[in-house]
């Protein structure tokens, strides 16, 4: 991955060009934009591309290093779009109570009793035990790059690799994931009535092909192949194992393409199954089974409401919310309480 290049700027007290590289300013020899100036930003730029321009690792505090190795997470885990992935977020996370304990130490310094403690802290917060260990290997994961950027000495990652995982039935009363079942026909029977035309094409899709939530909610009709009636071929352009180079490709036969004919569009481009569709949909029903005239007030808060933007693709947390929404009305809360506790 091609590394920022550092800016040549003025220093307008000096007059002169200057630079900074990993936290550190150099001012530079002659006045701004001179030669000699950019001589000697080139011969700096020169040595920080080449990796050769490496901060000394006694100087190297865990914090700097977080903030080095947050740069990177955020070119390195992005989708085909550029956005950022959910992994970013759990660096974040794994980071938080290192830094809040020894953010300001040395990291050559830090060792697996100090990672220890990490845990510890980490155990305190009442996750699982196999998050807990997940990110624990984060951290881990981020020395491994300092080591590799020569931030840390590798002395450090080989001491920290030696702190073994929490294993299951010899942590104490550090809670277990719980396992997630899958719905059962009559709970998705209970709910299905329930749902707008559109969440219900979803789940009638996803029951017919055994898609992904993903690969539904990422659906448009130029992805595609309609050339075979009996059976239509999808091919995500994003799926979970892209990244390992191997295709993804979903046959839907007959009933699967009687559920999609219903959102057929102009728009190749567009998503199938679009939440604008969805709660306009949900908005009509609302007003066709009202039973009590509109208040002045009520109609202000239509007048406002509208104002707010539908996305036109589901993500995963608005589609759950949906779907969470809709739910109540098939099973009651007595239900929902007692199956979750």
């Amino acid at each position: 991955m091609r590394k920022p290049i550092p800016k040549y700027v003025r220093h307008k007290a000096r007059n002169c060009g200057k630079v900074t590289i990993h936290g550190k300013t150099h001012y530079l020899p002659g006045e701004f934009n001179s030669e000699e100036s950019k001589t000697a930003y080139g011969r700096l730029l020169a040595e920080y591309l080449t990796g050769q321009a490496t901060p000394d690792t006694a100087n190297v505090t865990l914090r700097y290093l977080s903030v080095q190795y947050m740069k990177y997470c955020r070119e390195y885990y992005v989708d085909e779009g550029g956005k950022e992935l959910n992994e970013v977020r759990q660096i974040r996370l794994s980071l938080k109570p290192l830094l809040a304990m020894f953010g300001s130490e040395s990291a050559m310094d830090f060792g697996p009793r100090k990672l220890k403690h990490v845990r510890e802290r980490i155990i305190d917060t009442g996750i699982t035990r196999g998050v807990i260990n997940d990110r624990i290997g984060r951290i881990i994961r981020m020395l491994r790059w300092g080591a590799a950027e020569e931030y840390v000495p590798a002395s450090v990652v080989q001491a920290c690799r030696e702190l073994r995982n929490l294993q299951a039935g010899r942590c104490g009363d550090i809670p277990e994931q719980r396992d997630v079942k899958p719905v059962t026909l009559e709970q998705i029977e209970a709910v299905r009535g329930h749902l707008t035309s559109v969440l219900r094409g979803m789940v009638d899709l996803e029951l017919l092909t055994g898609m992904r939530p993903q690969e539904v909610r990422n659906m448009t009709w130029g992805q595609i192949d309609r050339s075979d009636s009996e059976a239509w071929c999808y091919e995500p352009s994003r799926h979970k194992t892209k990244r390992r180079g191997k295709r993804r490709r979903i046959f839907i036969g007959p009933e699967g393409q009687r559920v999609l004919r219903q959102f057929l569009k102009a728009d190749p481009d567009a998503f199938i199954f679009s939440p604008q569709d969805s709660e306009a949909e949900r908005f009509a029903n609302l007003r066709k089974n009202r039973t009590t005239p509109l208040t002045p007030s009520q109609k202000l808060r239509g007048k406002r409401a509208r104002t707010r933007v539908v996305a036109n693709q589901y993500n995963k947390d608005s589609l759950t919310s949906s779907l969470t929404l809709t739910s109540r009305h098939g099973f009651p809360w007595r239900m929902i309480s007692a199956s979750s506790s």
